[in-house]
């Protein structure tokens, strides 16, 4: 499954959260490359990813009102437009 990553807020705009996936910090890393958006404005998230999928499908990975980013397993926030981006992004990540 293709996907490449994004650093636009406009392209993940309505999303919302549709899932999590357990992971950490450094197997997202590993992964997707250092996140796209570090300490959002509003102070609700630390650090997120975008991911734009071949098919259209826009997915988000991101902490939510955290103190700091969560480095050991965490169930990050997983945001979408359907609930079938949280298993896009577990196949694509190989995260389960």
């Amino acid at each position: 499954m293709n996907y490449k990553l994004s650093n636009s807020t406009a392209v993940a705009s309505g999303t919302c959260n549709v899932g999590y996936v357990k992971t950490t910090y450094d197997k997202l890393v590993e992964k997707l490359g250092e996140p796209a958006i570090v300490n959002s404005g509003d102070k609700k998230v630390n650090c997120e990813w975008i991911i734009l999928f071949e098919d259209g499908t826009v997915a988000t990975i991101y902490d939510w009102k955290q103190e700091k980013t969560p480095k050991d397993i965490y169930c990050w926030h997983v945001g979408g437009k359907g609930f079938n981006v949280v298993e896009k992004l577990n196949i694509a990540l190989n995260l389960e």
